[in-house]
């Protein structure tokens, strides 16, 4: 079975006292979610498989005699 979330309003309604523990805690969650997301971003964007990021430059493909193929600038 899944843990049960709560934000603090839940909890206080459910239990009645105290904090959320950390492990219930919804907000945590998103917090986690959210911070797990921008590392992956980043991530990408290193490794340059980000389509937001354009460089600008333009490759082309040439073979050379042997029909290897080489690209260019």
């Amino acid at each position: 079975m899944k843990n049960k979330l709560y934000t603090q309003r839940d909890w206080d309604r459910t239990v009645g006292m105290g904090k959320v523990p950390y492990k219930y805690s919804l907000e945590a969650k998103i917090r986690e979610d959210m911070r797990a997301e921008r590392i992956r971003e980043n991530v990408y964007a290193d490794m340059g498989e980000s389509p937001q990021i354009d460089s600008g430059r333009t490759e082309t493909r040439q073979s050379d005699s042997e029909g290897v193929s080489k690209a260019t600038d």
